[in-house]
């Protein structure tokens, strides 16, 4: 379950830094989730379990693809698949699909790349927002420091003293 949440995450990310999908398989709005219907099938045996086995053939990546999806591992790594599905249930793409769906009904509802996209671009927005936010605050901190210990920094100078 795990695998197939990073690969929501992976194409948000991706169309957000690029404009373009990491890959062109669909994403589904199943009932645990978005999922990759043939990533599905090739690794349904593993269950929840981890994966040991890697495919045949791994997909080639460009650089900037591979640096996206290392970024994403460093990112969601430590969520469990559980915790990953419960994230995907709070996001827009995942919601707007499945409708007026109860949570444990089945669903096979596409999720359109534009509706990833968006929510991804939504949530990029806001974390700079409260990196901007948090910048704005370090250098108030920063200021108020320096008039406690070096208030002469900002006292003014008369013209011509």
């Amino acid at each position: 379950m795990q695998l197939q949440k990073l690969l929501y995450y992976v194409q948000g990310w991706h169309m957000v830094e690029t404009g373009s999908p990491a890959f062109g398989d669909e994403i589904r709005a199943w009932r645990d989730g978005p999922v990759v219907g043939a990533v599905y099938h090739e690794f349904r045996e593993w269950r929840k379990n981890p994966i040991t086995e890697h495919p045949e053939e791994p997909p080639a990546l460009t650089e900037e693809t591979r640096g996206l999806v290392e970024s994403v591992w460093i990112r969601y790594r430590d969520y469990s698949g559980f915790k990953l599905s419960d994230m995907t249930h709070d996001e827009m793409p995942w919601r707007k699909a499945r409708g007026a769906l109860p949570r444990n009904v089945k669903s096979d509802t596409l999720m359109p790349l534009s509706d990833i996209e968006q929510e991804f671009r939504e949530q990029s927005e806001r974390a700079e927002a409260r990196l901007r936010a948090h910048a704005r605050q370090i250098r108030q901190a920063a200021r108020d420091q320096t008039r406690r210990v070096a208030p002469w920094v900002y006292e003014r100078k008369s013209p011509g003293a």
